[in-house]
């Protein structure tokens, strides 16, 4: 196995496999990544090829390649986080790869020489391949700008488990992803013209659950010039790729509650303010809400919204926005984090709340209807105890 590649190239992919790279893993191999070095076909050892990288922790694998001169095909795994690092502080040259069987690999940037032994690349866990047929094509785009909308609404609790993730559903022309903790749900629906619906054949009906660890990995791909990434799926399994960057990965196991039936009917009172100004508002009140309940006041008037606080041994807080709102007086509390992660990822000037009482859930949405993805995000109300009073 030998190889040159430049050091941009090698240390943007591995720069990829970092939050999958397992750095305290139950196996050893785990800590590892596969490179598998190729030529050309019509290369005839003369150079030409690519470098493809593998990691896996064993729930999620992510697969890369970056274009190499290859002059002799092969096969290694060397320690994830170690080669990535030696990649950071490299110059920016070309790098170059020499496995030797009785030294391990060496490798040469410039005047700088390493020499790191590896583990047998038989350990390493096999990668299923992509099932044949068509694939579900997602504009990267969008979905990730529905990952954003939901992620923070997933629970982490051993107890919920079908809840770690969140739900892809296509139905018709119409792709929705929803997450829950228990006590707020985020909804976000992508209309056919916005997903690339219109581009698949296949059956109109689906439901998984995205597992975190996938989510995650959506979330941050990028810069390889590809704006569709291509999903497949094989029973549990599930397949991503787009450009040079692959995932796979499991679905979680379960079913996932009717959640339309936890978005309230009979909201009537509406209020509408700036997002960024609620949003400044909730983190500076949220100070003193406590770090237990981070309970935050709403009290609703005409014209006026008023953000309060208070912890026996914190002290109070308390400000004064103004609003679009023309109904009776309300008073009712909500978790000061929930609205910063909605607030924190609307991305429209305004937003609307949908209220009914002080028990019933409340309806968060942006003010804008001209966006392409329609987000609800539902926020179970919180009651206030007598030092909250």
């Amino acid at each position: 196995m030998k190889f040159r590649v430049k050091r941009n190239e090698l240390f943007r992919h591995l720069q990829t496999l970092q939050n999958v790279t397992e750095r305290k893993p139950t196996l050893p191999i785990l800590s590892q990544v596969l490179l598998r070095a190729t030529a050309k076909p019509d290369a005839g050892g003369s150079g030409g090829g690519k470098l493809e990288m593998t990691a896996t922790d064993s729930e999620v694998t992510v697969v890369t390649n970056c274009p190499a001169e290859v002059s002799r095909d092969g096969v290694s795994t060397l320690m994830g986080r170690k080669l990535f690092e030696i990649a950071r502080l490299l110059p920016e040259e070309e790098v170059s790869f020499d496995l030797q069987e009785s030294k391990g690999m060496a490798i040469q940037c410039r005047e700088s020489r390493f020499q790191i032994r590896g583990s047998s690349p038989e350990d390493f866990p096999r990668v299923a391949k992509v099932p044949e047929g068509e694939a579900i094509p997602f504009d990267i785009s969008v979905l990730q700008s529905m990952i954003r909308r939901v992620d923070f609404a997933t629970t982490s609790e051993d107890s919920r488990y079908v809840y770690s993730g969140a739900l892809l559903l296509i139905r018709g022309k119409e792709l929705d992803m929803v997450a829950t903790d228990g006590h707020r749900l985020s909804l976000v629906t992508a209309t056919e013209d916005t997903w690339l619906a219109e581009s698949w054949k296949g059956e109109r009906e689906m439901k998984i659950i995205l597992p975190k660890k996938i989510l995650s990995e959506l979330g941050r791909v990028g810069g390889n010039g590809d704006s569709v990434m291509n999903f497949w799926r094989a029973d549990n399994h599930l397949f991503f790729r787009t450009g040079n960057w692959s995932l796979v990965g499991n679905a979680v196991e379960g079913s996932f509650a009717p959640y339309e039936k936890v978005i309230p009917k009979g909201n009537q009172k509406r209020v509408q303010v700036r997002t960024t100004d609620l949003l400044e508002s909730v983190r500076r009140v949220g100070l003193l809400s406590g770090e237990r309940s981070s309970l935050i006041e709403f009290g609703i008037r005409p014209g006026k919204l008023e953000l309060s606080s208070r912890d026996p041994n914190l002290g109070e807080a308390r400000e004064v926005m103004d609003a679009v709102y023309s109904g009776d007086p309300l008073k009712i509390g909500f978790n000061a984090r929930y609205l910063s992660d909605f607030l924190g990822v609307v991305g429209s000037e305004s937003i609307r709340i949908d209220l009914q009482d002080a028990q019933a859930a409340g309806i968060f949405s942006p003010a804008d209807d001209r966006s392409p993805l329609k987000y609800t995000y539902v926020v179970m109300p919180m009651h206030f105890g007598k030092n909250d009073q």
